[in-house]
């Protein structure tokens, strides 16, 4: 996210992750209902992290109590953006903590079908293997509709 630093420094969770303040967001994930502030596009600070690939955010805030499985307005959850951004090192922290692969957002896209649609065959890898299904190559350029 892409946002301009607060001239007197982050005054919440959500601000400091977008300013990358580590030390405020360690503060901040200590206050009660800040975990789960949600911005305007409902972007959680989960979510936030996850999108920009702020691994030391994501940590914090998973062993804070942050819910790996939120959603914004779009229906996308961490491990979605995590997967559209090709961040592995972040969706694999999220699978660690019980993210779900099987939640799709409102295209109906869950992060198994943007790992194929951004080609990134590493991360469909773990997010298959982590399912307990068998990765196959032709799994990429082939996929039967479910009707």
């Amino acid at each position: 996210m892409v946002y301009e630093n607060h001239p007197t420094g982050p005054k919440n969770l959500l601000e400091a992750v977008r300013e990358n303040d580590i030390e405020k967001i360690r503060k901040f994930a200590k206050r009660k209902g800040e975990l789960e502030s949600r911005d305007m596009y409902g972007m959680t600070p989960l979510i936030g992290a996850a999108m920009d690939g702020n691994v030391e955010a994501v940590k914090i805030l998973l062993e804070a109590g942050a819910d790996v499985n939120a959603q914004d307005n779009s229906k996308r959850t961490a491990l979605i953006y995590a997967s559209i951004f090709g961040h592995s090192e972040i969706a694999r922290i999220l699978l660690d903590y019980g993210a779900d692969t099987r939640i799709a957002d409102e295209l109906g896209m869950t992060a198994e079908m943007w790992c194929i649609s951004q080609k990134n065959i590493l991360l469909l890898n773990l997010i298959l293997r982590r399912e307990g299904r068998p990765f196959k190559a032709e799994t990429i350029y082939y996929r039967e509709e479910i009707q």
